[in-house]
């Protein structure tokens, strides 16, 4: 379950202070030294004024409102940092417009997912969301549609305000139910890009048990699969390569590993057998859960 804090900080900081702090102080590959960062994430929200004077500045200029945000209008991005960047989340309730009006799937409320990458996350404005939490052991998933998975329930809790929760990279999945009324949460967000890259994030179905899909953007692994459907000699030829490289990320050979056996069934086992000797380990683990169900088919 994910980790749940508690900080009785009632100093108040600005955005400055708080970034200054982080890249100073927080070893972001070092999930006990984002833990230890809680108070200052608490001295952030208890600014009870940056974000509105953020959204009041940036009103001014409608055209580059907001222009270097990756994520839904759901998403406020609020600072960026080495290795790291500081968002606000909005959190509309049932009986706002913009959820009758798009659904609540565009916002993420009943939507099992983990994340591939840490996060520390505190409720900063009205009553917070619940989510139902699980646990899962991401080495032992290949990661495609349907496959099934040893998902273990751990409870239900809430982000209320100035709660605090970390949520740990491939372990934690939430399903997230709406609030009673609109909510608003800030997110300490560690952002190793190739380490994100080398790792999927994913959609479950917790009834079943199962993936659905992936949860992340990235074009590589579509392309890889498109590649290996449809390119001549030469590009098998490449796909193989790239299998075979250690400068490609694990995400992206796992992928080609698995095109691979699709467009040729018949080598399957002995792909599977050459790469789960890889000192990859996410890709050599993928490759032993494959052999291992092989073996049952």
């Amino acid at each position: 379950m994910p980790i749940k804090l508690r900080s009785s900080v009632k100093r108040s900081i600005t955005v400055e202070d708080y970034v200054e702090y982080v890249e100073q102080h927080v070893d972001l590959a070092d999930p006990d030294s984002i833990i230890e960062s809680a108070d200052m994430l608490k001295a952030l929200s208890n600014n009870r004024t940056f974000i509105a004077d953020q959204i009041t500045r940036e009103l001014k200029d409608c055209t580059s409102l907001q222009e270097n945000n990756k994520y839904s209008p759901q998403v406020l991005m609020i600072a960026n940092g080495k290795n790291f960047f500081v968002r606000a989340n909005f959190w509309p309730s049932l009986d706002d417009a913009i959820v009758k009006s798009n659904g609540p799937e565009s916002f993420f409320y009943n939507r099992a997912h983990d994340h591939n990458f840490d996060f520390l996350t505190i409720g900063h404005y009205g009553p917070g969301y619940d989510s139902d939490f699980y646990e899962y052991d991401h080495t032992n998933v290949i990661g495609y549609p349907g496959e099934k998975v040893d998902i273990k329930f751990k409870g239900r809790d809430s982000l209320a305000k100035d709660e605090i929760i970390f949520y740990r990279k491939s372990f934690d999945i939430h399903s997230q139910l709406p609030p009673e009324s609109f909510s608003m949460s800030l997110n300490l967000m560690t952002d190793f890009q190739t380490t994100i890259f080398k790792t999927n994030q994913y959609f479950f179905d917790i009834n079943n048990s199962s993936i659905i899909g992936l949860a992340n953007r990235a074009s590589g692994p579509l392309i890889i699969d498109v590649a290996a459907e449809v390119g001549d000699e030469n590009t098998l030829d490449v796909l193989f390569e790239i299998l075979n490289s250690n400068k490609q990320t694990s995400r992206v050979r796992v992928q080609t590993m698995a095109s691979l056996c699709k467009v040729f069934p018949e080598k399957e086992a002995s792909i599977l057998q050459h790469i789960s000797l890889s000192e990859d380990t996410i890709l050599a683990n993928n490759a032993k859960v494959r052999i291992e169900r092989l073996s049952k088919c």
